[in-house]
């Protein structure tokens, strides 16, 4: 069933956005889903119908496949999908998957009404995501999008330059699950898939917060919900679970 397209608009600009309001119930878990770094536009597109028992929105990060803001940061995305989710889901509970560079926005929203986060191979600090670097080449010529790799990444001409993000596990009160890939990040080599971009001073930090669970998951790298969408599914409907 297609979904509808609309846009929310915030304080810090507009937000695409796709679902099915017209169906949804009070009653149901809601689930705002995130993705993350040039996705493909129809990544996680029958996840609608996959979990039919919840109320599923799917959003990008801004500045893929979406408006860039006013301001173009972490802490502004988590405020603007605080009020995404405060519009879409008024006076609910919500859930919220983040894809890649998308959970870094669920771990940014500070809204009393987050319920549960599911992170998927989301790096903390990105210094040593060495697989990202063609990104640069890929946005060559956009001007606005070199300099978003470069403040969100630290991707530049000359390499990644880290940006650490450990940070927004203060005032993290949502319970948490990160789905990490078993393909270790380890150093540039040639693969035939990209490997996860969970590094091993992350993957510690996830492990050392209390709120945290980290299931790692054998067998794939950093493209889960390409490779695993069998295990996806299992912690996801737990996730959203009512």
């Amino acid at each position: 069933m297609e979904m509808d397209n609309w846009v929310v608009d915030t304080r810090h600009g507009p937000i695409p956005v796709h679902g099915r309001p017209s169906q949804f119930n009070v009653k149901r878990p809601a689930l705002l889903i995130i993705r993350g770094v040039f996705p493909d536009p129809n990544m996680l597109g029958l996840m609608p119908d996959r979990l039919p028992d919840a109320d599923v929105v799917l959003t990008d990060m801004p500045g893929m496949n979406s408006p860039l803001l006013n301001e173009n940061n972490i802490q502004t995305f988590g405020e603007t999908f605080d009020e995404v989710a405060d519009t879409i889901f008024p006076a609910r509970e919500v859930n919220v998957f983040g894809v890649s560079a998308g959970g870094l926005i669920a771990l940014a929203m500070r809204s009393p009404r987050l319920r549960r986060l599911l992170l998927i191979d989301t790096p903390l600090t990105t210094g040593r995501c060495w697989p990202l670097r063609p990104l640069w080449t890929r946005a060559a010529g956009d001007a606005h999008l070199l300099g978003w790799l470069q403040t969100i990444l630290g991707i530049g001409p000359l390499g990644i330059e880290d940006r650490d993000y450990r940070s927004l596990f203060n005032g993290l009160t949502a319970r948490t699950v990160v789905l990490i890939g078993g393909e270790a990040l380890g150093g540039p080599r040639a693969l035939d898939r990209m490997p996860s971009l969970v590094a091993d001073a992350d993957r510690e930090a996830y492990l050392n917060h209390p709120l945290v669970y980290v299931r790692t998951i054998a067998g794939v790298g950093h493209n889960i919900p390409r490779d695993a969408m069998g295990p996806l599914m299992d912690v996801l409907r737990v996730t959203a679970a009512p």
